[in-house]
């Protein structure tokens, strides 16, 4: 929105910690590279006076140039999310621009966004996001990391055990968060879909779940000798899942987190959805998808992220196991989050905000509480919509995507 001024009326504004929704009228002012200005929350009178709720000195609306004013009711108000885990596809070969995809992802409600330390990702400052820089395995290795506060492994080959525990000694002793996303590449080998019944049916190679379950392993194992804070961008089965649980309750600093293509599918639509289906980590069975809803309920899984990762239609076309990984994620993730989480009941908004925002930005080391008088990023977004995407409404150049066509719940109305 243009408006230098805006007033949300009848939204529901959404407190995490207290885990209620609160009815109010929301006073937006100016806005700056950082958001909007969140002047207060109360209630408008007609259209002439505001009260705000912690005050009893009201705000006449003649005052302020440019107002707008929008009904919001049956809609909420909530803090921008916040992605660990996505790749911007700058050029070739996806062929996006990093203007149009933070676009993209500003348009799915993602306010903050730490995304993979490809070659081609810059080091701008976008209009639409928080960019937080991630640095590769490379610089580490160059001792190149000074003024870093975040590495990952997601752009690099699977190093050797002593290479990644000399990295993650380094890491811990300069407070750095370390992101572990690498599956084992010597189990991986050529396979692209899970290995069992979908691998047999499209007569391609499979990776086998042990190749993130070693590196899950491997990971925390290392972690808990150097001290290192990690974490593990999308876990896919549900070993792993265990083995984070069990480091949690020893007292490990690990997180981690997954995506909405991992909870909403499993390997059997890879046979249906084909190319658009192969991402990274790959679809697992139905018992694994269970057991990650299970520990996005518990706690277990600190967030879920986006997993964006755009691919053009050539690099999509082929046998199986010659097609890019990756899927679309930063306009599509909320739908999934309303249909596959909240209407299931696998859990509430509380819990899903937390999840897409509050721990996210913990983990990150960034503040995405909604205070009064401060410039924030935040979106409304609505629970009952439905819609279905196209070409016509993503922003995105890039179309790989097993949900294209499919109707969804759930929207990201306005951001802010």
């Amino acid at each position: 929105m243009t408006d230098k001024y805006t007033i949300i009326k009848n939204v529901k504004y959404i407190d995490v910690a207290a885990r209620k929704s609160v009815t109010c009228d929301v006073f937006l002012g100016e806005r700056s590279h950082e958001g909007r200005r969140l002047v207060t929350t109360g209630k408008t009178h007609g259209n002439d006076r505001f009260v705000p709720a912690n005050s009893e000195e009201e705000i006449f609306l003649a005052m302020y140039d440019g107002l707008t004013i929008q009904n919001a009711r049956g809609k909420h108000f909530s803090p921008a999310f916040v992605d660990i885990s996505c790749r911007l596809g700058i050029g070739p070969p996806a062929g996006e621009d990093f203007f149009n995809s933070t676009a993209s992802a500003r348009l799915g409600g993602w306010g903050v966004i730490a995304p993979a330390p490809e070659k081609s990702t810059p080091a701008d400052t976008s209009p639409y996001c928080r960019m937080i820089p991630v640095a590769s395995l490379r610089k580490a290795v160059e001792n190149s990391l000074a003024g870093v506060s975040i590495v990952s492994d997601l752009c690099d080959p699977y190093l050797p055990n002593n290479d990644l525990r000399n990295i993650m000694k380094y890491c811990a002793g300069e407070n750095i968060l370390f992101i572990a996303g690498r599956m084992d590449d010597g189990i991986v080998g050529d396979g692209k879909v899970n290995l069992g019944r979908a691998s047999k049916m499209l007569r391609t190679p499979g990776i086998a779940p042990s190749a993130e379950n070693v590196a899950v392993s491997r990971a925390i194992v290392l972690a808990a000798e150097t001290e290192c804070r990690l974490h593990i961008p999308v876990v896919s089965t549900a070993a792993s899942v265990d083995i984070i649980r069990a480091a949690k309750s020893a007292g490990i600093a690990v997180t981690c987190g997954t995506t909405p293509t991992h909870f909403a599918l499993c390997d059997d639509d890879v046979v249906l959805h084909g190319a658009s289906a192969v991402v990274y980590p790959p679809l697992r069975g139905k018992d694994d998808r269970a057991a990650i809803i299970a520990g996005l309920a518990d706690g277990t899984i600190d967030c879920i992220s986006s997993g964006h990762s755009p691919a053009s239609g050539k690099d999509k076309e082929g046998r199986i196991n010659d097609v890019a990984f990756g899927a679309i994620g930063f306009e599509t993730a909320f739908s999934l989050c309303v249909t596959y989480l909240l209407r299931p009941k696998h859990i509430d908004i509380y819990r899903l905000i937390q999840l897409l925002s509050h721990s996210p930005a913990e983990i990150l080391g960034v503040d995405t509480t909604l205070k009064q008088g401060e410039f924030v990023r935040a979106n409304l977004i609505s629970l009952d919509s439905e819609t279905i995407y196209t070409h016509s409404n993503l922003r995105t150049r890039c179309a790989n995507t097993p949900f294209y066509g499919r109707p969804l719940w759930g929207t990201v109305d306005e951001v802010y």
